[in-house]
């Protein structure tokens, strides 16, 4: 009888010691839950993840200048507006798979168009005006990049009076609906790029002659 009370206690003890080492496991495992994330890739691609270490940063292509272009991007044309805020047009370095229209600060982008760079080029429309001769000919180039973003035209402009040596730019914007406009001038000495003959370097973008 004692023999059978003994082995009974002895089984006892070994589920106990059993127990208490799969809740030691799971906590093991909790913890190294707690430490790996994963991220879902930001292309779209819910079938793979990648595992990144708590606490780290994901590498992700921020804008790095006061043109507001990222370390992938080369300005088109950038330049302050009277508010000091700056208004510009990014492609991709190289490839020139897309464009872009950023305005706002390096901290703030207020508005960034398209959302989506897929078939970027074929929602700007570039068009332009030129008469040559000089100041004896009352020579002038005209510029213009437009696009609409809901009930809002922006229309882009840059010009160059050769007879005053005068060089303006600036966005139109024009509220469809209403038919509004309101002219926000930027300031010429901030001017880095051109939208001169921009047709000739990019030739994915929407021409139209004016």
């Amino acid at each position: 009888m004692k023999i059978k009370r003994f082995a009974l206690f002895i089984m006892m003890m070994m589920i106990i010691l059993s127990l208490l080492g799969c809740s030691a496991d799971k906590k093991k495992t909790d913890k190294n839950k707690n430490i790996i994330t994963t991220h879902t890739n930001q292309s779209g691609n819910t079938g793979e993840s990648t595992p990144i270490l708590a606490g780290s940063t994901q590498e992700k292509k921020e804008i790095v200048d006061e043109n507001l272009s990222k370390s992938d991007e080369k300005v088109i044309i950038s330049f302050k507006v009277k508010n000091g805020k700056t208004l510009s047009f990014c492609t991709s370095e190289g490839s020139d798979d897309y464009i872009v229209y950023r305005f706002g600060t390096k901290d703030k982008i207020e508005l960034e168009f398209p959302e989506d760079i897929n078939n970027s080029w074929s929602q700007f429309v570039f068009s332009d005006y030129h008469r040559s001769g000089g100041a004896e000919n009352a020579g002038l180039n005209l510029s213009y990049l437009t696009f609409i973003n809901g009930e809002y035209e922006y229309q882009v402009y840059h010009a160059f009076d050769h007879v005053e040596e005068v060089t303006s730019v600036g966005v139109k914007v024009k509220n469809l609906v209403s038919g509004k406009e309101t002219d926000i001038e930027g300031d010429e000495k901030t001017l880095i790029g051109s939208l001169h003959w921009i047709n000739c370097s990019y030739p994915k973008l929407k021409y139209e002659k004016w």
